[in-house]
């Protein structure tokens, strides 16, 4: 390469490093002649950039050329140009050098441990690497870090720069302190007292760096102003007051914080009035037994920090004494006690009694187990043994405790958290004397069938008792007692004995009965331990028979159900026609004699389900009307019926017919509801493959009250539907419905999705056809600006009309000249034929 061509073309070296940082470039001279090459090299701009300044490059050798960048500034524009020339052969090569330094990292790293209130003495030794005495003046972002402003340091020397560390509050903070060289802040004078100026002056290039450190201060809190116990009871409260003064001429407001204490509640900030006091409350409020250790913090950017030392206990809840409770002998009361678990988990308490004797529990299980942030409640039922509050050795009172193990939580390793506790009541009890009339017993059968019922009498006592049972019928003998005996049965210490009644009644009536029984303790026992001559006691129990016969609908064939059936939704109206002959009464004419009404008059009507308790539906959805009765003539009953199903439901009920002899007539019923058309239909568009797409709707409880509902998609539905929440409750229109979210999530294309949701009520079911869209596919447009020979567009342009080759071939006689067979006829002769 010849010297003009160098200048033409000079190379570029760009270099980059941190300041006070060298770093090299090795460029590399190669002499493939057979002598020794003396090369001088010129350097000439910033002086960041040296390297020596001649060397040789023996024959038949590459010999590497060191360029060091070290900058002492930070600046990014760092210019300069090496020369390098060969004064053998008499040629040079040019570079322009470019430089950039960064801001250097952290000289050094500090830990530094400190306390409040507490000053704490630091110092770093400072390096000034420069050939010129540098002052340093000190900036950190820490404001408790104090220090002189600045350092001074001569050339090439090291010095110590100290400062101290006053924190007003706990903590680890984080910060940085940085030395910026700047003038020199100390005058030089002469005995005159003039000044010296400096033999370098400074140049505003000598600031552009700086020395940092980072800095770890990790606070200690001081010395807690006191140590103070709180107790309280798991689920109870208490309070702490803590008096505060201000020791300043103006009002100030002190920032309060809980370290390490749980269930405790109190304000974030108190302010207090200039040279005044004030008082902060904290309110305990545990959830779970154990004890903690904790601080109650105040803080003022003025004051600083100042704490009290806690230790919080929990102990078990208090007793809770419940109310008295009075009970007949031979019967019951209950009280109901709510159980509350605050916690996050749910928790399962162990029940247990003092005296299961007398008091027990409206479970049959051991243990009752709660969810989490809930409540649930337990009846307590007191049996009285004697009259009064028990005797010395069985008294009418318990202690019942629920008591919960320790908690497991969800973790991997099962860790234990601290228990509720036990919840202890007490609870009293007085035993009285036994009702002149126990609850009646009812029983229904059919006219001439007997029917039986059990009723489980128990001893009451703690003591052997011989019993006495008498039947008083009245001018009814459709009852009577199926046992062999009915006079001194023995029944040990609380022991049930079921006294078996049967009922077989000949007349269309409510017959009605007593039964007595009476209990004798043995000799030297007594009911009540305030009268010694209560040794006899007695129980009476109605009975209460109702005779019931069954009729047909006019003109209705034998072993027909009678059905009326219903689109759900709809409404439909059906008469009911009966004939009432006196084939269905029988009446005693003594009977008839005592009736003071119609015996044959209908005193009430109902439709009932037989098999369920719960008559909610057929009240919402059956009506009944009595039209007319001509007991005169025909003796013709006709009843009007409106069925307006709200659910898919097929029951069997009886309408029953009260008489005004207490008797009553039945006739079955079945009622059917169809299938109805959907409600609604709910399409669901797909936003693409495996992706879930949501549409909501709000359904509204039917009347002001919400209702669970449950919701679900049919079987054969698809099963990239699905919904939410399966469960909970139809909130009325008042309070803006519940919403429910239908999300679809497609996983293949080409199909049809469907299905079918269904929303069940307790009284009321909806029903809606699910359908999921796929977007619709597009095949990629494409259009090109020029044409290609055979398209349509290329023709249209040119005017030419599209030819069909096809068409033209078959139309040819004769072959191409570019054929092999030139000129050969390509029509088959008539006596030839053509194979393929």
């Amino acid at each position: 390469m010849t010297q003009s061509e160098n200048e033409k073309q000079p190379a570029t070296l760009y270099m980059r490093t941190s300041v006070f940082t060298p770093v090299q470039q090795h460029i590399p001279i190669a002499n493939a002649t057979e002598d020794d090459w003396n090369m001088v090299v010129t350097l000439s701009g910033n002086k960041a950039f040296s390297g020596p300044k001649a060397f040789r490059v023996e024959a038949k050798s590459v010999y590497q050329y060191s360029l060091t960048f070290n900058p002492q500034i930070e600046d990014d524009k760092f210019q300069g140009q090496m020369i390098i020339d060969n004064t053998d052969l008499g040629f040079q090569q040019t570079y322009k050098l470019r430089g950039k330094a960064d801001r250097g990292p952290p000289v050094g790293h500090l830990q530094i441990e400190s306390k409040v209130g507490k000053v704490t003495t630091h110092s770093i030794e400072i390096a000034n690497k420069r050939a010129k005495r540098t002052a340093y003046f000190v900036t950190c972002n820490l404001p408790f870090v104090q220090g002189p402003p600045y350092v001074c340091i001569a050339q090439k020397k090291t010095a110590r720069y100290e400062f101290q560390i006053c924190s007003p509050k706990r903590g680890n903070y984080k910060g940085v302190v940085v030395f910026q060289p700047g003038p020199w802040p100390i005058k030089d004078v002469d005995s005159d007292g003039d000044e010296i100026p400096a033999l370098e002056p400074d140049e505003p290039t000598d600031f552009q760096y700086s020395l940092w450190f980072t800095v770890d201060i990790n606070v200690e809190p001081p010395d807690p102003q006191s140590t103070v116990d709180l107790t309280a009871p798991c689920l109870g409260s208490n309070s702490l007051i803590v008096p505060l003064r201000n020791p300043l001429d103006h009002r100030i407001r002190l920032e309060a914080e809980f370290q390490s204490l749980p269930d405790v509640s109190g304000n974030d900030t108190i302010e207090i009035d200039a040279n005044g006091e004030a008082r902060y409350e904290l309110i305990y409020k545990p959830k779970t037994v154990g004890c903690w250790n904790g601080g109650l913090v105040f803080f003022n950017e003025e004051i600083g920090e100042f704490w009290y030392n806690l230790n919080l206990t929990s102990t078990n809840p208090r007793k809770v004494d419940l109310q008295p409770m009075n009970a007949p002998l031979g019967g019951y009361t209950t009280q109901e006690i709510t159980l509350e678990n605050p916690l996050d988990e749910q928790i399962t308490f162990q029940t247990m009694s003092s005296n299961n004797n007398n008091f027990s529990l409206n479970t049959d299980q051991d243990m009752i187990t709660i969810p989490a942030k809930s409540q649930t409640k337990v009846n307590v039922i007191f049996n009285p043994s004697s009259i009064g509050s028990g005797t010395e050795q069985q008294p009418h009172q318990s202690i019942i405790s629920f008591s919960n193990d320790k908690i497991q939580t969800n973790r991997v390793s099962f860790a234990s958290i601290d228990q509720v506790g036990t919840l202890t009541y007490n609870v009293k009890g007085v035993g009285t004397k036994p009702q002149k009339l126990q609850t009646p017993v009812i029983i229904k059968t059919e006219i001439g069938v007997s029917a039986t019922t059990n009723i489980s009498f128990q001893n009451p006592s703690n003591h052997t008792i011989r019993c006495d049972l008498s039947l008083s019928t009245g001018t009814s003998n459709s009852f009577r007692v199926v046992l062999d005996t009915l006079e001194n049965i023995t029944l040990g210490p609380r022991e049930r004995f079921p006294i078996p009644i049967a009922f077989c009644p000949e007349m269309l009536a409510r017959h009605e009965a007593q039964l007595r029984i009476i209990g004798r303790l043995s000799p030297g026992k007594t009911w009540s331990p305030d009268n010694a001559d209560a040794s006899e006691l007695s129980w009476t129990y109605p009975l209460q028979g109702v005779a019931f016969n069954w009729i047909a609908q006019r003109r209705e064939t034998n072993n027909e159900l009678k059905t009326i059936e219903c689109v759900c939704g709809e409404r439909i109206e059906e008469q009911l026609e009966f004939e009432l002959n006196q084939d269905l009464f029988r009446f005693d004419e003594r009977y008839l004699i005592n009736m003071k009404k119609n015996a044959t008059a209908i005193e009430d009507y109902s439709i009932v389900n037989e098999n369920s308790p719960n008559q909610t539906f057929i009240q919402n959805s059956i009506g009944i009307q009595l039209l007319k009765r001509d007991n005169e003539k025909t003796n013709i009953v006709r009843f009007n019926v409106v069925y307006s199903p709200t659910k898919l439901i097929t029951m069997d009920c009886v309408l029953v017919l009260t008489l005004g002899s207490g008797g009553q007539l039945k006739y079955p019923i079945r009622f059917v509801t169809r299938d109805a058309p959907p409600d609604d239909e709910i399409v669901v568009e797909a936003v693409g493959l495996n992706r879930i797409s949501t549409i909501g709707f709000r359904l509204y409880s039917p009347t002001d009250a919400p209702i669970p509902f449950e919701a679900y998609l049919t079987s054969n539905s698809d099963r990239s539907f699905s919904i939410t929440p399966e469960r909970g409750d139809l909130l009325p229109a008042s309070a803006n419905g519940t919403l429910l979210k239908l999300s679809f999530c497609p996983t293949v294309y080409g199909r049809t999705f469907t299905g079918m949701l269904i929303v069940d009520a307790k009284d009321n079911q909806w029903k809606y056809v699910v359908r999921g869209s796929l977007p619709q596919y597009e095949a990629p447009k494409t259009h090109s600006s020029l044409p290609s020979v055979n398209s349509d567009d290329y023709a249209s342009r040119r005017g030419y009309k599209k030819r069909n080759f096809i068409l033209e071939n078959l139309q040819l006689h004769q072959t191409a000249i570019s054929s092999p067979i030139k000129g050969a006829s390509v029509l088959t002769k008539p006596n030839e034929t053509t194979s393929v």
